[in-house]
């Protein structure tokens, strides 16, 4: 596996490579447009595949470790079973 800097200096057809390969498609995706951009783990940092919707040609790989670019992600996770738990534990 590649190190950030390494990975993001990579050109686009090896970072996809990677990313078949190596990368953890995780289960969280959002629509800009008529692109449909998708996450991916990959060491210790994210990789987002921007795809256009109709024809899945790839639009762009970023590849990224702020936390700020994930909250387009996070938005959709759905925490309420975790906090009732926790509440049930107190």
């Amino acid at each position: 596996m590649y190190t950030f800097y390494r990975f993001k200096a990579l050109s686009s057809d090896m970072q996809i490579e990677e990313l078949s390969r190596h990368g953890i498609m995780l289960d969280l995706a959002y629509t800009i447009q008529n692109r449909e951009a998708v996450l991916f783990a990959y060491g210790d940092f994210y990789v987002e595949m921007v795809v256009q919707k109709y024809s899945d040609d790839i639009h762009a790989v970023r590849c990224f470790q702020s936390m700020k670019r994930l909250e387009p992600y996070l938005r959709q996770v759905d925490i309420s079973e975790i906090t009732d738990m926790l509440r049930c534990n107190l």
